[in-house]
């Protein structure tokens, strides 16, 4: 939760920026630019929740009103606010999920796939810290920023043994 784009806004606020953007999007690739009714509705569900403090940023997004079957327009600037805002969606939903006991039974079923064996650690601490990283990378995960943490995770959950 730590994490610089993590999210204390409620999460329905970046879900109604993400849909008004999704059928923005939509808009340009099935709909010859041309404003639909779902786009003019997520932008009316979104307009509540778009100022910057809603959204947990530094400046407002830039969004242009739609008009009901008139070309769309879109804002370069509104375009860069949104991948903050797809960052802060992946970083809070991955943050939150990982908190959920579904979560850790996902990350200790992926950490034990890896191998059937039980993985022993070097003597070494340097090395053992080490290891305990590149096995949680193998099983799909980013590095840990604390080894020790996840050392000693692996060791409670007899992923690993010294």
């Amino acid at each position: 939760k730590g994490k610089k784009h993590y999210s204390s806004v409620p999460l329905d606020n970046l879900i109604y920026c993400y849909r008004y953007f999704k059928e923005l999007r939509n808009c340009y690739i099935h709909n010859g630019i041309k404003a639909s009714q779902r786009l003019c509705d997520a932008y009316n569900d979104f307009l509540p929740y778009h100022s910057a403090s809603d959204l947990g940023i530094k400046e407002k997004l830039e969004i242009i009103s739609p008009v009901l079957g008139k070309t769309c327009r879109i804002s370069l600037r509104g375009v860069i606010g949104f991948s903050e805002i797809i960052l802060k969606l992946l970083v809070t939903c991955d943050a939150e999920l990982l908190q959920s006991i579904e979560g850790e039974q996902y990350l200790i079923e992926q950490l034990r796939a890896v191998s059937t064996n039980l993985k022993v650690l070097s003597g070494n601490p340097t090395k053992a810290l080490q290891q305990a990283g590149r096995y949680c990378v193998k099983a799909g995960f980013m590095m840990p920023d604390d080894l020790e943490t996840m050392k000693r995770y692996l060791l409670a959950n007899r992923i690993v043994s010294l």
